[in-house]
């Protein structure tokens, strides 16, 4: 699998209930394995956002949505060469990124085959 990954992690533990229903929805994970990824101070929520595009936006969905309960997290971009905490701006950024290049492609793809 890629090196290309943004992982989250729970800062906070006070409100994990209200949580575990939105991670579930991303991860498809049960009960029991979300609590103890957050017990171990494991990501609960990850994305290799090179090959998983598509996936960035339910990622940023989930985390504006666990945000919103107030819980602090922390959204780590990990590349081949570096590791670095982000906020999710820098996820949208990515989204925004991926989108413009697809339509730069699509609009190639227009004027090159019509």
């Amino acid at each position: 699998m890629d090196k290309n990954k943004i992982e989250v992690t729970l800062n906070e533990y006070e409100e994990v209930n209200k949580c575990i229903p939105i991670i579930r929805k991303y991860t498809r994970e049960s009960i029991s394995e979300i609590k103890t990824k957050i017990i171990d101070n494991l990501p609960i929520l990850d994305c290799y956002y090179i090959n998983e595009p598509d996936k960035l936006v339910s990622l940023l969905e989930s985390i504006n949505k666990i945000e919103a309960l107030g819980v602090k997290l922390e959204i780590v971009q990990k590349t081949q060469k570096s590791t670095r905490i982000i906020s999710s701006k820098v996820i949208k950024n990515l989204i925004e990124r991926d989108n413009l290049i697809e339509k730069q492609i699509q609009e190639y793809d227009d004027e090159t085959y019509n």
